[in-house]
């Protein structure tokens, strides 16, 4: 009787959230089931090699569970004195059935959960036995092999650093920087410099995971910075500084003569102001000589002396105003 066994199998990813896993994970693509590896134990009967195992690596997410599927052909399984077991990674199989029309070939799904980034292999084991348990070895093909596994980092949190607005007075917006630091499920962090353009003052800017450069994720998405942009900044009208031109002149037909002086600022305006009355020709009024300080011009200090040269009549002044 020829003895013989052979494992094929497949695998799919099944994205399920776990535990942590928050959304994205690193720009990683899962391995695909190409170029299956073939393992066998080494016996031979009637020069056909048997109990051979074929597989392919699994890869996934954190969190994740992989369904893993093949198919068994073995002899001595399920008859009147041994049934078949299948294990991977020491869990029985989700679920195992006779395929019609294939002699002593039976598939199988089980599923591997990718809670750990120490997981770095699975068995899998095809083994019949008899009924009373005991390992039919010695009659029937039973062989194990060892399936590599790479579990993918995911992200589970993030945090926002280094805000910083910059406002842009030609277009009359903002700019924002920031950095997100991502904490991956195998405790590294990773870390993403981002800017965002043309932020309007009161805006509420709103952020999320999928505006990230993370290629491969899934999930829900989630919000990493909600944050209102600031008013518009006020701009002080730059200062300016007021000084006498050294101009004056008396204005009136008769004493009392009114005193007027030109200002000019450094802003480039000049103005005339009434500085005091001068009675000359009063004995009892005749001061000669008058200061006056202005507040509304920098408290500027501004002392003039009498001079009947300069003194125009109201209709003249009014020319040079």
């Amino acid at each position: 009787m020829k003895k013989f066994s052979a494992v094929i199998i497949a695998s799919s990813l099944v994205f399920s959230m776990g535990t942590g896993v928050m959304a994205k994970g690193p720009a990683k693509e899962p391995a695909a089931n190409s170029d299956p590896i073939v393992q066998e134990d080494g016996r031979n009967t009637n020069g056909i090699g048997t109990a051979q195992i074929t597989f392919a690596p699994i890869s996934g997410y954190h969190g994740t569970s992989q369904v893993v599927s093949g198919e068994v052909v073995i002899d001595g399984a399920r008859d009147d004195l041994a049934n078949l077991y299948i294990t991977v990674g020491g869990q029985s199989v989700d679920k195992m059935w006779a395929i019609p029309g294939k002699s002593k070939t039976y598939g199988f799904i089980a599923t591997v959960a990718l809670t750990s980034h120490d997981l770095t292999s699975v068995e899998v084991i095809a083994e019949t036995k008899f009924h009373n348990g005991q390992k039919a070895g010695k009659v029937h093909s039973n062989n194990s092999s060892i399936v590599e596994v790479e579990v993918l980092p995911v992200v589970t949190k993030y945090a926002v650093n280094n805000q910083n607005f910059v406002w842009d007075e030609e277009t009359g917006t903002y700019s924002l920087t920031f950095t997100v630091e991502k904490t991956l499920s195998n405790g590294e962090i990773e870390e993403e410099d981002v800017t965002l353009d043309g932020l309007n003052p009161g805006e509420i800017v709103n952020y999320t995971s999928d505006e990230l450069q993370d290629e491969n994720y899934f999930g829900v998405t989630v919000n990493i910075l909600t944050i209102e942009v600031p008013a518009a900044p006020v701009v002080d009208a730059p200062s300016v500084v007021f000084e006498w031109t050294g101009d004056y002149v008396f204005v009136g037909d008769s004493q009392p003569y009114h005193a007027w002086v030109k200002i000019k600022g450094s802003n480039g305006t000049t103005v005339w102001v009434k500085h005091a009355a001068f009675n000359p020709y009063n004995p009892n009024y005749n001061q000669l000589t008058k200061s006056k300080i202005f507040d509304e011009y920098g408290n500027l200090n501004i002392t003039i002396t009498w001079d009947k040269s300069k003194v125009l009549t109201v209709e003249q002044f009014n020319k040079i105003k």
